[in-house]
């Protein structure tokens, strides 16, 4: 009848387009697959594309291709109808919410056809996703979180445990499509936002956080402009008014000048490690009276075969008795931070127990995180030591 009219297939035509409604068949014997303008339209296709069976279901998101096969399996052999929830993806756009339903069409009982409807139901699925994650959480955390959503500067994803984005804020679309090109929507797989090389890591820290663990740890994405940004990435499960994880807490923090600040750090640390260890002068670093560390020169110095020798030695088997009382005086009111940094004549040993003559400099400060003392020896002329034997 609505072939007929064409006054009638317009208005039908018109509705679909309102509604976001689409139909399809095919047909088994011709193999061949029938679009209407409104599929074509879901499917971001040009109305010159001529669609077969295998192409059509290869739209369908990889995490809804099992079950979209299935379903057209057991329509086409047993003619079970179906309709179902799934993911698509639209040629050249971003991942969309289709109700997809099925039926077969026989003569003399025999099916000789199938045919259905999709329809786009993308503002709909998220609005019931909200809804219903939000339905699990308590209502202060729900609103904590929504809070949390549109305010922060970091980018927060909240993931269902099947690793669709639950919700998602504006910072995190701007990373993402700064990073894949695309923005990602409520629904998306994060999976296809994760590069392959990291998809592993990725689902292992989100099962771990699924068990009850916090996650923290850094990574170094690279961006579509071939720029590199360091976040740290944290992982936290979310749960319900039941104590029950639900969801994951996502959310990357920009650490790229603390990354930065480190680096130049390091440089630095380097550079001054470099400049004791070649450094023509004996130096000594004291912890709790125990030698943690010693240059080549004092080494050469007190008459060890290597500086790992003095490593873990008492500093003051190296005082002269002649010495002993004014030294231990000076290292405690240098562990106190009460000493002056003036050079100080005193009577020094070798391992070999030789007398050295020498004028010491020593200062408080932190190493590894301890209260220590760094020490230099000279001679009378700040130069290299002289030992009598």
């Amino acid at each position: 009848m609505i072939k007929k009219h064409g006054w009638l297939r317009e208005v039908v035509e018109q509705t679909n387009r309102v509604a976001k409604v689409g139909g399809w068949e095919y047909d088994l014997g011709k193999e061949r697959m029938i679009w209407t303008s409104e599929t074509y339209k879901i499917h971001n296709m040009p109305p010159d594309y001529i669609p077969n069976g295998k192409e059509s279901l290869a739209f369908y998101h990889a995490a809804s291709q099992s079950i979209i096969r299935k379903a057209f399996k057991s329509l086409i052999k047993k003619g079970k109808k179906f309709e179902l929830d799934l993911q698509l993806n639209p040629f050249q756009k971003n991942t969309i919410w289709v109700r997809t339903s099925g039926k077969a069409k026989k003569k003399a009982g025999k099916i000789v056809s199938i045919f259905g409807t999709i329809q786009d139901i993308t503002e709909q699925k998220e609005k019931e996703i909200e809804l219903n994650f939000s339905r699990m959480l308590a209502e202060d955390t729900a609103t904590k979180l929504r809070n949390i959503l549109d305010n922060s500067t970091e980018a927060i994803i909240l993931i269902s445990p099947d690793l669709n984005i639950l919700e998602i804020n504006q910072p995190a679309k701007v990373y993402i499509k700064q990073i894949f090109g695309k923005s990602p929507a409520q629904g998306d797989s994060l999976i296809d936002y994760i590069p392959s090389e990291n998809i592993y890591d990725f689902k292992n820290s989100i099962a771990n956080c699924l068990s009850g663990e916090h996650i923290k740890l850094d990574y170094k994405a690279k961006f579509k402009n071939r720029k590199s940004k360091w976040f740290e990435l944290s992982y936290t499960p979310v749960l319900n008014k039941n104590k029950q994880i639900i969801a994951v807490y996502f959310s990357a923090h920009n650490i790229q000048d603390r990354k930065e600040e480190l680096e130049t750090y390091r440089i630095t640390q380097d550079s001054f490690k470099n400049m004791i260890e070649n450094a023509p002068v004996p130096i000594l670093v004291h912890v709790d009276l125990k030698v943690v560390y010693a240059n080549p020169a004092a080494a050469h110095a007190f008459e060890a075969d290597n500086f790992e020798d003095l490593i873990g030695m008492n500093v003051l088997s190296f005082v002269h008795p002649d010495s002993l009382n004014f030294v231990k005086q000076r290292i405690d009111k240098m562990y106190r931070n009460e000493a002056d940094a003036r050079l100080v004549q005193e009577k020094l040993l070798t391992i070999k127990g030789n007398i050295i003559e020498a004028r010491v400099y020593g200062t408080r400060f932190h190493f590894l995180g301890k209260t220590s003392s760094l020490v230099m020896f000279f001679n009378k002329e700040l130069s290299s030591l002289t030992i009598r034997k």
